[in-house]
């Protein structure tokens, strides 16, 4: 190769040079500042949460309602019906009857005024839409009044009498509360005295049902 040519191959070649700098050992970049090694804990983010017990673990598997509000109000509500009808009537068919055919009314009444807010709020006006959409989201409180029917009526298949069925299912929904109560607090990580008081106020309401038959009778 001619001199020329060999001096337009180095100046072509120095630039690449120029930019590719002095060699780097293997580890890195020479002269580079190093980062800080950061801890494995510090990485994870979690570090500050504190462990949740077995009974919270337990608590976070059972699958909550998505209605809850509407499924405690069914409870309470077959509770109230259950007893304030008993007396009326000297069949368990009649009774568990009365009860749900006034389940299903207040059902109903729950999703058209459910239906009726969403026309409110939007402005549109498709009635049959918003009832359809109202029944299916107020279905919850039918849920919530099927464990004290069905004590009611399992209380009755297996020769109880109409008054002991009827404590039954009582009983029934005032431990439903306390449960669904207990489950709530625990997956709130809630201290232990604030799981008691509020699962002493929900065993109120259900006091307040069976105290409900004392009075009626």
């Amino acid at each position: 190769m001619t001199s020329p040519e060999a001096g337009a191959a180095a100046a072509a070649a120095s630039p690449a040079g120029a930019e590719l700098g002095p060699s780097a050992p293997a580890g890195g970049v020479s002269g580079a500042p190093r980062e800080p090694a950061v801890p494995a804990a510090g990485r994870s983010g979690s570090s500050t949460e504190p462990a949740r017990s077995r009974w919270q673990r337990i608590a976070d598997v059972i699958e909550m309602p998505e209605n809850p509000e509407t499924q405690i109000y069914g409870t309470i509500t077959a509770g109230a019906l259950l007893a304030a009808e008993a007396d009326r009537h000297e069949t368990f068919w009649q009774v568990g009857g009365s009860v749900a055919l006034a389940l299903i009314v207040v059902w109903f009444a729950h999703a058209y005024a459910t239906g009726v807010a969403a026309r409110m709020h939007s402005g549109q006006g498709r009635p049959v839409h918003n009832l359809a959409r109202g029944m299916m989201h107020e279905l919850a409180l039918l849920r919530g009044a099927f464990v004290p029917l069905f004590v009611l009526l399992l209380a009755g298949a297996c020769g109880a009498s109409l008054v002991t069925a009827e404590t039954a299912a009582l009983i029934s929904a005032a431990l439903l509360l306390v449960v669904l109560e207990l489950l709530v607090g625990l997956r709130s990580s809630l201290r232990p005295t604030e799981i008691v008081v509020q699962v002493v106020f929900s065993g109120l309401i259900g006091l307040s049902v069976l105290a409900l038959r004392v009075i009626v009778h």
